[in-house]
């Protein structure tokens, strides 16, 4: 019985049907998946706390298990200090293809060219152009902009920082002040 286990393991290896048990995702265990919402949402986001359900709400429509931080920052604590990541961070496409976007969480905030924009959705299809909600200066600190009241106002006379997908220096999470009224992604991280 136990070599027709082994044997039955081995047949099952061979024809590609085994996976890395720890693969949740599209990843493996000790890397982080990144998407830009598919969702636009205005500045008021329910605090940290309403912007974290808003990612895992859209991840878990999509399929994806695991627990996701929205990437924002308020004047209590910054997007960098919400983060634990320790290991590489990837976007994964339609087709289940993973595609670097920084090796590290120190590189993700250094203001250092990311490998990839920021470009895919927690369905993995494209949203190429526009601004997105962070709050955050390039290092994924607070911006001194502002965070539309700590992310609970959506008033046009508040404003807060938003980042670009389309820029893989530091922009993609510090490029512009934006009213608070305005509809924007978010982006979510599996922390």
């Amino acid at each position: 019985m136990k070599y027709l286990l082994i044997l039955s393991f081995i047949t099952i290896a061979s024809c590609g049907q085994v996976t890395d048990f720890d693969d949740q995702d599209g990843i493996s265990s000790g890397e982080h998946r990144i998407f830009i919402s598919s969702a636009n949402y205005t500045g008021n986001l329910g605090n940290f706390s309403g912007a974290d359900e808003k990612c895992n709400n859209l991840a878990s429509a999509a399929g994806l298990s695991r627990n996701y931080i929205a990437v924002i920052s308020t004047s209590a604590s910054s997007a960098a200090a919400r983060m634990d990541l320790t290991g590489p961070i990837f976007m994964v496409d339609t087709q289940g293809n993973k595609i670097l976007v920084s090796s590290s969480e120190s590189d993700l905030f250094s203001g250092a060219n990311l490998v990839n924009d920021i470009t895919l959705t927690e369905l993995g299809t494209s949203r190429i152009n526009g601004s997105v909600w962070t709050g955050s200066s390039d290092a994924g600190g607070t911006s001194i902009s502002g965070h539309c009241e700590n992310w609970t106002s959506s008033s046009a006379s508040k404003s807060a920082r938003a980042g670009d997908l389309a820029d893989s220096l530091g922009g993609w999470i510090d490029r512009r002040d934006l009213t608070c009224d305005s509809s924007l992604p978010i982006y979510c991280i599996s922390n």
